[in-house]
C-alpha cells in the first residue's frame, strides 16, 4: 500500500459539488445506479406517446442535474437500446425569466451541433431563401450565424435577407412556435426519431414566478405539445422532461386531484404523464459512487479503489449523507481537507468532517 501524502495522491479535493447542466457533467465519475438505468428505460417507453411531458423528482442532493447530463449522453452518443432509432437530446440548464420564449431559445441553443448536418441537406444550386417565408429564414440561419443568434437568444431581431420580404418578430409567441416547429421538421429530415428536451432545476420556474407568468409558461408548452401532436407524422417523437425537487414535482403531478393543483398548471395536466423520483442511495450505492471518483481523480494506482480513504471513514460518511450524493461528496471533501498532510482518510476524520459540517450521524 503506498504511503504517499493525500494531498499527493490526490491534487484536489475528488469530489465537484456543483455545476450546471451540460453534456460534460459528471461525464467520467457519474455512477449509473439501477434507478439511472429505469430512468433511462422510462425515457426510451415514452417515445411510443409521440409527444410526452413528465417531472423527472427528487430531494435536493439527489443527483438530478448529473441523471439529466447522463441521459442527454445516452441520446447524443448513441447508447440509447433501441439501436435501430436515433436519438437527439436539448440540454436547458435553467429557464432564465420563465419565459417560453427562454426554453425555445435554449433548445436551439443546445442543437447548434445539428445545425451542420441539417445545411448539408439543403438543395444545392438554388436559392434556398427567396420567397419560402419561415422555412427560407430557417434556412438563411442554417448558412448565417447572424440569423442564428436570434434564434439561439443573442441577438434581438432577424437580418435584413435577399428574398425575404418581411422580418417576422421573434418576441412574438406564434413566430417562436413556428421556428421551434419548423427546426423539428428539419431534424425529422434528417433522420432524428427521438428527441427529448431535458429542463434542469424547473422548481426555481414553479417557486419564482407570479401566478400569471406560471399561466403563461403552461399555455406555451401546453401550444407546443398540441403542434407537435397535430404534425407527428412530420416530426420526432417528443419527450419534455421536467426536473424538480420533490416538493415542486408535487405541484406538477398529473395524478393530483384538481383542487391540489396551482391555476396555471389545470389546462396542462391532461397533457402530462406520470412523473419518475430518484430515491436515496444504500451504502454500496454510495461506496461504489466514491470508489469511481477516488480512483479517477488519484494520481497512482492502489490496493484499493477508495485509498486514501479506509471503508470505514466512507461508511461513516455515508451515515450523515442522509441518503443523499451530493451530502456523501460534501462530507468526503471535508475529511481530504482534514487529512491533506496525512497518509489516510479515517473512520476519526469522517466523524471530525460530520461534526464540522453539522450533520447528524446515524446509529450504524
Amino acid at each position: 500500500m503506498t504511503d504517499e501524502k493525500v494531498r499527493n495522491l490526490l491534487q484536489t479535493a475528488p469530489f465537484n459539488l456543483g455545476g450546471g447542466l451540460n453534456l460534460e457533467t459528471g461525464r467520467e465519475t457519474f455512477v449509473p445506479l439501477e434507478m439511472h438505468k429505469q430512468f433511462r428505460n422510462r425515457v426510451i417507453q415514452n417515445r411510443a406517446r409521440g409527444v410526452s411531458i413528465w417531472p423527472l423528482a427528487g430531494p435536493v442532493g439527489i443527483g438530478r442535474t448529473w441523471t439529466l447530463a447522463w441521459t442527454g449522453r445516452q441520446a447524443i452518443d448513441k447508447d440509447m437500446e433501441k439501436a435501430d432509432e436515433r436519438w437527439e437530446a436539448a440540454l436547458v440548464p435553467g429557464l432564465g425569466e420563465g419565459k417560453v420564449r427562454d426554453l425555445y431559445e435554449s433548445i436551439f441553443a443546445s442543437t447548434e451541433y445539428l445545425r451542420e448536418e441539417a445545411k448539408k441537406e439543403l438543395p444545392e444550386n438554388q436559392d434556398n431563401v427567396s420567397g419560402q417565408g419561415r422555412e427560407g429564414i430557417l434556412n438563411h440561419a442554417l448558412l448565417d450565424d447572424s440569423s442564428w443568434a436570434v434564434l439561439t437568444g443573442d441577438k434581438g431581431r432577424f437580418p435584413t435577407i435577399e428574398g425575404v420580404d418581411q422580418k417576422p418578430k421573434w418576441t412574438r409567441r406564434q413566430t417562436q412556435v413556428e421556428f421551434l416547429v419548423e427546426w423539428l421538421r428539419r431534424l425529422h429530415e434528417v433522420g432524428v426519431d427521438n428527441f427529448i428536451i431535458l429542463i434542469d432545476e424547473f422548481e426555481t420556474t414553479v417557486t419564482r414566478l407570479s401566478s400569471n407568468k406560471m399561466t403563461d409558461f403552461s399555455d406555451g408548452l401546453r401550444r407546443l405539445y398540441d403542434v407537435v401532436e397535430e404534425n407527428q407524422e412530420d416530426m420526432p417523437n417528443l419527450e419534455v422532461i421536467l426536473s424538480a425537487t420533490t416538493q415542486a414535482a408535487t405541484k406538477i403531478d398529473p395524478s393530483a386531484s384538481s383542487e391540489d393543483l396551482p391555476g396555471w398548471l389545470t389546462a396542462l395536466q391532461s397533457r402530462m404523464d406520470r412523473g419518475f423520483v430518484l430515491t436515496k442511495i444504500d451504502e454500496e450505492e454510495a461506496m461504489e459512487i466514491a470508489a469511481k471518483c477516488i480512483d479517477y481523480r488519484r494520481t497512482e494506482d492502489a490496493e484499493t479503489a477508495i485509498h486514501p480513504y479506509t471503508e470505514e471513514a466512507i461508511s461513516t460518511a455515508y451515515r450523515a449523507s442522509d441518503g443523499l450524493p451530493r451530502r456523501l461528496s460534501e462530507i468526503l471533501n471535508e475529511m481530504y481537507i482534514i487529512s491533506y498532510d496525512d497518509t489516510l482518510i479515517t473512520e476519526e476524520d469522517a466523524e471530525e468532517a460530520i461534526e464540522i459540517l453539522g450533520y447528524d450521524l446515524r446509529p450504524a
